[in-house]
């Protein structure tokens, strides 16, 4: 039966979903991603070497998640944008449902758990877009639950094969599959620290014994992949690229600021508290695995969504803790089919906006402004993706010797749609040398870019008037440059034999961009 105190998580969940399905979809990672799916899927091998920019050409290059750049691109393929957007929007939900079925569980609060999953999902929101992660959190979330489950005594023991099964996938899907191995063994020690402190040990190793073999099961698991080993080398490049760790926003420490921002540092906050005062005192694990991914969200923004995921199910039972002890009071009626009634209708809030729903029409004018469509779907992109540009590129080829500049974000786009030429970079960063991003970083202040071009041989530029606004000016008022198209978005512009003439100007660094890389 459905009772009420189910309803506050249903909602919960409801709304989450609804955050999570208004997402647009973004130029960044996903088009770069597909193409390669692509080649994946066409039989060729995976791509290890770059062919889609001009400056990183022939440079080594591999992404672990070889398996989540075919499913994205099977999932185009088979419905385009709208398929990619029901894809991402199941996985993340799901990932948020195993999550807070798992702090209810620990806690024995679906209270606690649906304001913890709230809280969680508000300062995770940024890592919504469609991106390879989204396949590895469900297999993160449901490691965590069956070895915390077991680690409580509420699983049995065959749960712990679900360990390196998800592990397989998540070394397939996404880099952050490092974490597999370092939670199962901090589970695992935690565990074996409490059996050594018992007097009597004979109670508890059966259970020590079979957590370390599910670590060692883990670790195993890791090598079933197309490179073994190695697929930590590209782990390790993302983790120590000096391009990544100086522009990319995400791979940077967060700093207090903006809602989200704040809600992930209160949540630590309330943890240390609820750790400390709690009836409950927290497990060794518990201690153990939150502070290992609070010191890696620490560390890089990118990693918050881990935290996140894994946070709810860390800290319920010490919050529950925290509340009045429930009186015993009389059992309330419960009214079976008015909870299904309310349950089902917060449920079509968030299905009624899915791609394709006629409902979407009611959808606020100013967000659906912001929303353009790919060639043949629905409105589902956000507005800054090139779609016009590729569309004029498509018209109106450019010569063979053609050199385009172009946006971080806007060359993801560019490497999936336009197959007439290399992009200038794009959103890998490991594949061009650092000198090309310093280079980049200037040419887009819109002072000296003259020279920067000139070294690249640049003969045409695809600036986003938005985010290269410096740029986009002082090409705009270049007798050496012509404009050949534009929208709202974006403008082509193409050199033209006339000399220059780039006012001279004081160079001033850019800001890191908000561009996700992995």
């Amino acid at each position: 039966m459905l009772y009420r105190r189910h309803l506050l998580p249903i909602s919960v969940l409801a709304l989450l979903a609804l955050l999570i399905t208004l997402i647009p979809v973004y130029p960044n990672d996903l088009w770069w991603h597909m193409r390669s799916g692509e080649e994946i899927v066409q039989g060729r091998p995976i791509p290890t070497i770059d062919t889609y920019s001009f400056t990183g050409y022939g440079r080594a290059f591999v992404y672990s998640g070889w398996a989540s750049q075919a499913l994205l691109y099977l999932l185009h393929y088979l419905g385009g944008a709208s398929l990619l957007v029901v894809a991402r929007n199941v996985l993340v939900t799901g990932a948020y449902l195993l999550a807070l079925v798992g702090a209810a569980k620990r806690s024995q609060s679906w209270l606690v758990a649906a304001l913890l999953i709230l809280w969680s999902g508000l300062f995770s929101v940024e890592f919504w877009h469609i991106r390879p992660q989204i396949f590895g959190y469900l297999p993160f979330v449901a490691l965590l639950f069956v070895m915390l489950g077991f680690a409580d005594g509420r699983l049995r023991a065959r749960w712990l094969l679900a360990a390196p099964l998800a592990t397989i996938i998540w070394t397939n899907v996404h880099g952050a599959f490092t974490l597999a191995p370092i939670i199962a063994t901090l589970i695992a020690g935690s565990v074996t620290l409490q059996w050594l402190k018992q007097r009597d040990r004979r109670s508890g190793v059966r259970s020590v014994m079979l957590l370390w073999t599910t670590v060692a099961g883990v670790a195993l698991a890791m090598l079933v992949n197309p490179w073994g080993f190695g697929i930590t080398d590209s782990v390790r490049t993302l983790l120590t690229d000096q391009a990544i760790q100086m522009f990319v926003v995400e791979w940077q420490p967060p700093h207090p600021g903006g809602i989200f921002r704040n809600l992930f540092f209160s949540s630590i906050l309330l943890s240390i508290a609820a750790f400390g005062l709690s009836r409950r005192r927290p497990t060794l694990a518990e201690i153990f695995v939150f502070g290992a991914l609070v010191w890696q969200a620490w560390t890089a923004s990118r990693f918050i969504v881990w935290y996140g995921l894994a946070w709810p199910m860390l800290v319920a039972p010490s919050v529950a803790g925290l509340l009045p002890q429930a009186r015993s009071r009389r059992p309330t009626p419960e009214i079976g089919w008015l909870n299904l009634g309310l349950a089902l209708a917060l449920i079509g809030l968030p299905l009624s906006q899915q791609p394709g729903s006629p409902f979407r029409r009611w959808l606020p004018d100013a967000y659906r402004a912001a929303l353009i469509a790919e060639p043949g779907g629905e409105p589902l992109l956000i507005k800054s993706t090139p779609v016009g540009a590729v569309a004029y590129l498509q018209a109106h080829p450019l010569p063979a010797n053609a050199r385009l500049f172009n946006e971080t974000g806007a060359g993801s786009y560019l490497i999936w749609a336009w197959r007439d030429g290399r992009v200038f970079v794009d959103p890998r960063y490991t594949t061009q040398p650092l000198q090309v991003w310093l280079d980049y970083r200037q040419i887009v202040t819109g002072c000296g870019y003259n020279t920067l071009l000139g070294r690249y041989a640049i003969t045409h530029a695809l600036v986003d008037q938005q985010e290269q606004r410096g740029l986009a000016a002082a090409l705009a008022a270049d007798t050496g440059w012509r404009g050949l198209w534009s929208d709202a978005s974006s403008a082509l512009y193409e050199r033209t034999d006339a000399p220059p003439s780039e006012p001279p100007c004081q160079p001033a660094p850019a800001n890191s961009e908000q561009q996700h890389s992995g």
